[in-house]
């Protein structure tokens, strides 16, 4: 906040709050957020979350209730902060609009950012407490893809592997976040919605799964395929693979996150299908599926260790089928840890 001359950072209910406090209400259509400047951390908070948020946290708290509204509580909360001229606002992007009608309103003259420039750089370095429940949660994504890929079958459906892929994540008390397969044509779109109907013989599907336990994500894709593939298929999946290897590879230290991208992109190029690979190369996991860093070829971020991010190449041929194969990485002063212990070779049923 120093750095960039914010005097205000406002969270509302989300994993930034949760981040911050270890704690996060259910956020709803009621203003419920924190304020922090240099020497003060207040909450505006509904009457229906005082006494949760009371029992987590001991800071000031301003009150209000449905029928009077929350406008003088946090006029009250503005007035009591310690920095009166606050000249630089950054406010949590999640947020609803009426929530930062509410703060647009007090800080009228204000300039107002979002949080992700002051919380979102600090989230991008995992602790090694954080590191740990990333491992435990691609430790249970292993175990759940190792049986979907086991029950992988013929006459089943996208949605009935699905759903046993989602019940695989119950039994093991996390909580299922997707589970997209996606076979033959469907393959060809990155972010396919399961479909009651049957997985294609002699073409490849596509298995993208994700979960939260104790919060923190996992996310790994692996390819199945019902008979023998063709060459055709085994070519793009071998290619894919090289692709994702050199990319994680290439990751260090001090390297260029534009650099990863660049990699993994220049061995689909060189193979001829780099106009078959439509997406980025990855992003960040934790509290959230989809977070800094961004593996893109225009970023300007120098990889820093702790940084944890998805590597998941794709090609995807429109009316044919679709490959993509992905790990999650944490930088480490070695290289890049893969969280995942699940082969990557394509599953094949004969």
């Amino acid at each position: 906040m120093s750095k960039s001359g914010t005097g205000l950072l406002i969270i509302a209910p989300g994993p930034n709050f949760k981040w911050l406090f270890d704690f996060t209400p259910l956020p709803d259509e009621r203003p419920c957020f924190a304020c922090i400047t240099f020497t003060d951390l207040a909450f505006l908070v509904p009457t229906l979350n005082f006494e949760q948020l009371r029992s987590s946290l001991d800071y000031p708290f301003y009150v209000w209730n449905d029928e009077d509204g929350p406008i003088k509580e946090f006029k009250n909360l503005v007035s009591g902060l310690s920095e009166k001229k606050i000249e630089k606002v950054a406010v949590e992007e999640s947020m609803r609009v009426d929530f930062f009608s509410l703060i647009q309103n007090e800080f009228n003259k204000a300039l107002i950012v979002f949080s992700q420039s002051i919380v979102g750089k600090l989230r991008m370095i995992k602790s090694d407490l954080e590191i740990e429940k990333l491992k435990k949660s691609a430790s249970v994504a292993d175990q759940v893809m190792k049986k979907a890929l086991e029950s992988f079958t013929v006459n089943m459906t996208e949605l009935k592997l699905s759903s046993k892929i989602d019940l695989g994540f119950h039994q093991l008390g996390a909580n299922p976040a997707f589970s997209l397969v996606a076979s033959g044509a469907n393959g060809t779109f990155p972010h396919h919605h399961s479909k009651n109907m049957p997985i294609q013989k002699g073409l490849p599907t596509i298995i993208d799964i994700g979960a939260t336990v104790d919060g923190y994500f996992s996310d790994m894709t692996r390819m199945a395929h019902l008979h023998y593939p063709s060459a055709k298929c085994t070519l793009l999946v071998g290619i894919v693979e090289e692709a994702l290897s050199h990319a994680i590879e290439a990751v260090m230290v001090g390297q260029p996150v534009s650099e990863i991208d660049k990699v993994a992109r220049d061995v689909i190029d060189k193979a001829g299908f780099g106009n078959f690979f439509n997406h980025r190369t990855g992003h960040g996991v934790g509290l959230e599926i989809h977070e800094p860093p961004f593996i893109t070829n225009t970023s300007n971020l120098i990889l820093e260790e702790g940084m944890v991010f998805t590597i998941e190449p794709g090609i995807y041929l429109p009316g044919e089928f679709g490959v993509r194969l992905e790990e999650v990485v944490v930088v480490t002063r070695n290289g890049a840890e893969v969280l995942s212990n699940q082969p990557r070779d394509m599953f094949v049923v004969s």
